[in-house]
This record gives C-alpha cells, structure tokens and sequence, in this order.
C-alpha cells in the first residue's frame, strides 16, 4: 500500500491508479503501446528496475510482439518460455559432471563448484549452472557434501531449471501463479473462451490471477473492438480508462517469431552414424549458443551447416518449415550429447561411436509478404474476439 501511495505522488497521469490502456486493435500495436508506458513509469520510479517487472499474457502469441518491440528498444527482456527444460544432457552440464569425476573428489562444496565454473565458461548454460550452485549453498549451507550428493542433487535441479529473472519478464498467466512483480502489464488476448478441458469460469479466475500479481503498479490492456472482461468497470474507483496514441504503421521486425526447435524436430542419432575422427564432431564441438547456422533443404531432409559450410545436424522427418514464413535466421540453441544407450536396440547397429552431440536449432521467423502482415495483424484482432 505504501509503494502505491509513492507512486500516487510520482505518477501525474494515472496518480496510483490501475489504468486500463486502449492499445489499438493488434498484437503488433498492443506491445507498443504497453512498452511505452512502462517505460514512461520506468523514468518516473527512483532506482527502477526491469527485472522487477512483468507482462502478462493468455498465451506466448501475444507476447511474442512484445519481446520484439522490447529487443529494438534496448530493454532487458526475457521469457518464461525460454525454460531451458531439462538441462541433463547439455553439453555444458556433462562437462561439469565428467570433470568432478576424473578429479578424484570425495567431497564438494558450494565455493569449489563456484571456482570451477568461473574459468573461461561463458554462455546462458553455464550461468544457469552458476545459479544452481547458489541454489546448492543456501540448501547446503556451504556445508562441503559427498560428491553423489551434488550430482543427484543436480540431475533433480536440471529437471526444471529457470533463468534468475534480469530483465522484464514475459509470461503466461498460468506460469505467473504464486509469482509477484513490483509492475504488472496483463495485455488483451484470448480471455474470454476457455481452453481445452476448462470450465467455462477459468479465463475469469486465470486473468484475476494476472492482475493479482502486482505490488505497485497494473497496467490492463484492451484491444479494440471486441468484448472484454474489463467491459462496465468505467467509474469504478481508482480505475483510469486512457486511450493511448499509438502509431498508425507497425515496424516490421513485430511480426517476427522466434521458435525453438523440438528435440522431436531433430534428428538425434545423425553424428553419431559416422565414426570418431569424421570432421563432423570436431565442428560440432566448435559450436557454442548463439552461434549462427544455416538450414538447407537436402531431397526431403533439412541440413543444418556452421557458417564455414560443415554439415553439424539434420532435422527430423517430421521437421516441417512453415510456408508462410521465412526463416530470417538460424542459430545454436544447445547441445546436448547422447549415447548408444539413449536409443532403442534396433537402432544401435547403425551407430558408429558411442557418444556424440546434438545440435538443437533455433530460428527467427517472419512473414514472407506484406499480405502476410496484413492476415497476421487481422488475425490477431480476430482471435482476440472470439468468445
């Protein structure tokens, strides 16, 4: 209650209150307009902090714009949907493992596991490893422990490991429970029809619980055009309705996505058919996060190849590019290793070493044409319409 008497002094526009922003009738235009206001507060609040704030969505189709919008502004971004999954079989993770092994340790503690990973190991993998160690001390109390007790420790953190928050954070309503954010931005999407096996009160119960997430400030979008669950709070107290002044053309780069590929999409056993010394492990190894490549189609198969022209992965069977997109971009996403043991008997015969990596891609999509803009921005409007 306090900070949002503060920010009632601070804040001249909307004076502490939940503001309900008119933010345009698209995806594209909603993020602008929610991001400028957040930053309109962000330049109001003494020792404001991004990682102190969220927007909140139904879905990641609305957020998607957001991230991008966020991405030319200059703003610390991240995504709950970036979850790195399990990071068992990370090439990063198996490193660590392998080295504690070999070293002949019998006991670890929290500040020997901080000087290994602090040696020349760079990337978003080694820093989730960085964070767990600081998980490790506090349930450890920095007490040295048999070194099974950190590696059973660990495959259990790597089940469901999640980034420190650093910046604005974007998430799902339903990734938002038992979280809170000193600033909350819920925007407009599909709220109003129920998802697959929900009762018809859930959307209402889930969009409370996006708004419920705020300590300080909320902002709620609504789209235009279209029904809403904020329809008839105009004159309830402490709610300012504002109708922002948004841009009559959407920049492009908003209607971009960004997709990771499925383990199912990849191909998992490709490097491991060809023997050791084949040069296809050596550039894989080369590879790190972030790395630029390049997905070729080959007859019915994707490749994927390094930016000096090496074969490093192929997608699966099932991989199928979307037609209405182009893919701007490809990069390494992870890589994770795998073994004979990982696959069924029936395949073993065709493996020609008994460990290799994986490439897991990455790739930024976007419309082919200026007519697909047009039916992605329609569509938006359209489908938040619905129900």
């Amino acid at each position: 209650v306090y900070k949002r008497q503060v920010l009632s002094k601070l804040d001249p526009v909307a004076s502490g209150s939940v503001q309900v922003l008119s933010v345009g009738n698209s995806y594209e235009q909603q993020a602008i307009g929610v991001i400028t206001e957040l930053q309109r507060l962000a330049a109001l609040v003494p020792g404001w902090s991004w990682a102190d704030a969220a927007v909140i969505g139904r879905s990641w189709k609305e957020l998607s714009p957001v991230w991008n919008y966020c991405k030319m502004q200059g703003i610390p971004v991240q995504s709950a949907a970036e979850d790195l999954g399990n990071l068992w079989r990370y090439r990063e993770v198996q490193e660590l493992v392998e080295g504690l092994r070999e070293s002949g340790r019998k006991l670890i503690d929290a500040a020997a596991l901080r000087q290994l990973l602090s040696s020349g190991k760079s990337g978003p993998h080694w820093q989730a490893l960085r964070e767990g160690v600081d998980e490790y001390d506090l349930e450890t109390g920095g007490q040295e422990q048999p070194l099974d007790h950190y590696i059973e420790w660990l495959v259990d953190w790597c089940r469901n490991v999640h980034h420190r928050q650093t910046g604005l954070l974007l998430l799902s309503a339903h990734r938002a429970k038992g979280l809170e954010f000193e600033h909350v931005a819920v925007i407009d999407g599909d709220w109003l029809r129920p998802g697959r096996g929900e009762d018809p009160d859930a959307p209402r119960r889930l969009y409370y619980v996006a708004m419920t997430r705020a300590k300080q400030s909320l902002l709620l979008a609504r789209m235009d055009g279209h029904a809403h669950m904020l329809d008839g709070v105009e004159g309830v107290p402490g709610i300012k309705p504002r109708q922002l002044e948004l841009p009559e053309s959407v920049p492009p780069e908003l209607y971009r996505l960004h997709v990771r590929a499925k383990l199912s999409e990849v191909d998992l056993g490709y490097a491991g058919r060809f023997a050791d010394k084949n040069k296809v492990h050596k550039s894989i190894k080369r590879l790190q996060p972030g790395d630029p490549l390049e997905l070729r189609q080959d007859d019915e198969r994707w490749l994927l190849f390094d930016h000096a022209g090496n074969r490093v992965g192929r997608m699966a069977r099932g991989f199928k590019p979307r037609s209405d997109m182009r893919y701007r971009e490809t990069s390494v996403a992870a890589v994770i290793v795998r073994s004979e043991e990982d696959s069924a008997a029936e395949y073993r015969q065709h493996f020609r070493c008994p460990k290799w990596e994986v490439v897991v891609p990455q790739f930024v999509l976007e419309p082919k044409s200026a007519h697909s803009l047009e039916t992605r921005s329609s569509d938006s409007a359209v489908n938040s319409s619905r129900g």
